[in-house]
């Protein structure tokens, strides 16, 4: 009796350690029926997982903090880490969370459109 006991708590214990990480690295909550378009420059990309994240500015000065998909996930849709630099134009269509700032935005991307190398990337919102 004592040890199913143990064991059920280290279970327990597991699971909510899971479940509590898992909800950690999700971004917030994106209008994912509403699409934006934004056309500006990168500014830096983070290769890294849970999530690949750019920073982008636009001509009126905005920057735009987009949430891309996770390393493995580009990976097997063909983007590598070299198809996305500091300096590249792009055009990008997204859901927006909310400014974080009057000069953020946090925005979910769902298709992006890279100049000069002519990228193109898009995955359709999901949950609409």
């Amino acid at each position: 009796m004592k040890r199913g006991f143990i064991g059920c708590s280290i279970v327990t214990l597991a699971l909510l350690g899971v479940a509590g990480s898992a909800a950690a690295h999700h971004p917030p909550r994106f209008d994912r029926c509403k699409v934006y378009t934004v056309e500006g420059e990168v500014q830096s990309v983070d290769w890294v997982n849970p999530h690949v994240k750019v920073s982008i500015k636009s001509g009126d000065g905005m920057t735009y903090e987009l949430v891309w998909l996770n390393l493995q996930q580009l990976s097997l849709a063909g983007i590598q880490k070299d198809a996305l630099k500091v300096g590249d134009r792009v055009v990008i269509k997204g859901s927006k969370q909310s400014e974080k700032d009057a000069t953020h935005v946090a925005m979910l991307l769902t298709e992006i459109h890279v100049q000069p190398n002519g990228l193109e990337w898009s995955h359709p919102p999901q949950g609409c």
